[in-house]
């Protein structure tokens, strides 16, 4: 959660709903753990690659906990 407060919430909001960026909020059920950290890594659509700024072990902790995004929303204001 951590690490998407400071990489992705201003693309993807609070809710994971999206603002730039697309909803995330049931990601885990549209996409495998595997899946989201290529897109992450390699960036997607106009979403930047996150490669360069974030180890792989952030890269994996960060994939994880967004496969786990299946339904309702999740907010962090």
């Amino acid at each position: 959660m951590t690490l998407y407060k400071k990489q992705c919430l201003s693309c993807h909001a609070a809710d994971l709903g999206g603002l730039v960026g697309p909803s995330l909020q049931q990601v885990g059920t549209r996409l495998t753990e595997e899946q989201i950290m290529e897109k992450i890594r390699d960036g997607a659509k106009g979403m930047p690659s996150f490669e360069k700024l974030l180890s792989p072990e952030d890269l994996e902790a960060l994939a994880q906990w967004l496969s786990t995004k299946k339904e309702g929303t999740e907010s962090f204001t």
